[in-house]
């Protein structure tokens, strides 16, 4: 405690110092400097070339071919590059954009390859008995599964969910949507028989992922994921009476007895000096809402998600943003426009090096002043997002603080990320602009290349 409290007194004593102009820009490496350098000149490449390019290296350089499924990183070691292992979240993230890219182009590959990464995530399951509880992580040796982690926590589930059901709507092959529902319901399957708590395969409950029924005076995110839940087996078991018939019992005793549909929820609260939740936990909020919206339609899980998109507005997070466009209540036509050009503008400044060399922005961006609490972290915060090719890599963006000043301490680049994030969110926006204006992408050389100008939400040149 004396440790962690006297952590926060000098960053609050360093945050005065900036403010007070004694600390300037701290010296950078050469590599650190070639890197920014390097970083600033990738974005003068289209968005969507660099996309297209990050497409490339997602099914080459960070696919396991044997599974179908995606590393989040390589490691660097010694001269030769290494795949990290499979993790099970960013092939959930990876379905989503690979659903959005199906829905604007329609092409085959993209859906072949979503069918070969629901097979992979069985592969996986069968890793411990094919019983709905999936490692979060895995080795592929030898063409064989080696489990790293079965740490399957209920997030995981959270963005699994989302992303089958999205994928089993935007899909079109008969098949491909009963393996997803298979899928889906065995992983609800297993919730169920352990009480709404997921356990691991020894048992024993998860940390943070109790979802079982509670009575409450409000809700938080912790009844949204239980909602999020039953709903969507409701969904999938629509077909099967004898589920069906045990979901929808499940279902009336959640909304009627315990009243979680019509609770009033509290999902974020600000103040000039402390925010809660972290944006992980609101990022993970608005996945539950717009699977609710997905599977029960309802206009409170609407304009619940819009509302908690829209405390986010400074953030300028595109994937936030594209939520709220696809999921959110009706809006003018000039707030959506303005809605997706500062999406697609803060998109297009995500570089095509992406590693885990150390960042340090502290006197290159104005500092936030007075000090700034997130749950109980306290951090340099800059005034504005931070360009993402100033921004330290990371495996994924969209659940991170974009005012955070310093990140990957120590970090020699060693670690090279995939780019999964900026993938999911440029076919979710570009999904979300093509539900708007009913037009879809077109094929070009990239394969990727748009109607309209992805920059300024303009009609691209002709």
């Amino acid at each position: 405690m004396r440790a962690k409290f006297e952590a926060l007194a000098g960053s609050a004593m360093l945050m005065t110092a900036l403010l007070a102009g004694c600390v300037s820009a701290p010296p950078e490496s050469p590599a650190t400097k070639r890197l920014r350098l390097q970083r600033r000149a990738e974005i003068a490449t289209p968005l969507e070339d660099r996309v297209a390019q990050i497409e490339r290296r997602l099914f080459g350089d960070f696919y396991e071919e044997s599974i179908g499924l995606i590393t989040p990183f390589t490691l660097v070691r010694d001269g030769r590059t290494e795949k990290g292992p499979v993790q099970v979240e960013a092939n959930a993230h990876l379905l989503i954009g690979l659903a959005c890219r199906y829905a604007v182009t329609h092409d085959a590959e993209t859906q072949e390859r979503a069918r070969r990464l629901l097979a992979g995530l069985e592969t996986l399951d069968r890793a411990n008995g094919l019983d709905g509880f999936l490692p979060i992580e895995a080795r592929i040796v030898d063409g064989d599964v080696e489990v790293t982690s079965s740490r399957c926590t209920s997030s995981v589930y959270t963005q699994l969910l989302y992303a089958d059901v999205l994928a089993w709507r935007l899909f079109s092959d008969p098949q491909l949507k009963a393996e997803i529902r298979t899928q889906a319901l065995r992983m609800l399957d297993h919730i169920r028989s352990h009480g709404l708590i997921v356990v691991d395969q020894y048992g024993r409950p998860l940390p943070y992922s109790d979802a079982s029924l509670r009575f409450r005076f409000f809700g938080t995110g912790r009844e949204l994921e239980t909602l999020s839940f039953v709903r969507t087996a409701c969904f999938f078991a629509q077909d099967d009476p004898v589920q069906s018939h045990a979901w929808q019992e499940l279902r009336k005793r959640m909304e009627d007895d315990y009243g979680y549909a019509r609770m009033p929820y509290i999902l974020h609260l600000s103040t000039p000096l402390l925010e809660l939740p972290t944006v992980s936990s609101s990022w993970l909020n608005l996945m539950k809402l717009a699977t609710l919206v997905e599977t029960a339609g309802s206009g409170k899980y609407r304009r619940l998600l819009h509302e908690l998109a829209d405390d986010y507005r400074s953030y300028q997070n595109p994937f936030f943003i594209a939520l709220d466009l696809l999921y959110g209540p009706a809006s003018p036509e000039a707030e959506r426009l303005a809605e997706e050009r500062i999406a697609w503008r803060r998109l297009g400044s995500y570089p095509l090096t992406n590693d885990s060399h150390e960042v340090q922005n502290a006197g290159r961006y104005h500092l936030r002043m007075p000090p700034y609490f997130i749950k109980n972290s306290l951090a340099l915060h800059a005034t504005r997002p931070i360009p993402f090719y100033d921004v330290p890599g990371d495996t994924y963006q969209w659940k991170r603080d974009p005012f955070l000043l310093q990140g990957n301490h120590g970090g020699d680049g060693s670690v090279v990320y995939s780019g999964v994030d900026c993938y999911e969110a440029f076919w979710l926006l570009a999904y979300a602009k093509s539900t708007a204006s009913g037009s879809a992408l077109v094929k070009s050389t990239t394969g990727i290349r748009s109607r309209w100008d992805v920059s300024s939400g303009k009609p691209a040149p002709r």
